[in-house]
């Protein structure tokens, strides 16, 4: 959902893009977080957090690596379309 907290080309909120993509990102998806969370197993990318991705990106005039992200994460979608909530990047 799209409140306008910011512009999407503030420079706070490039900076906290940049660092999403920096520490986060994983090939095309975005991790929720990156540190222990003292649950059995491993956190896989969050497809939401991808798409909240590719939307600031496009709307802070990234348009390239919107399109970037946004055509490889389309590629794990099921044949009906849909996306699981979680996505194993390496698989």
């Amino acid at each position: 959902m799209l409140v306008d907290f910011l512009p999407a080309d503030d420079p706070r909120v490039q900076g906290t893009v940049n660092r999403i993509m920096k520490e986060l990102r994983s090939d095309c998806m975005v991790r929720r977080y990156i540190s222990d969370d003292g649950l059995p197993g491993e956190e896989g990318a969050f497809g939401l957090c991808t798409f909240w991705l590719v939307d600031v990106l496009a709307l802070s005039g990234r348009r390239e690596d919107a399109e970037e992200i946004f055509n490889n994460i389309v590629q794990y979608a099921n044949h009906l379309g849909l996306f699981s909530e979680q996505l194993v990047p390496e698989t």
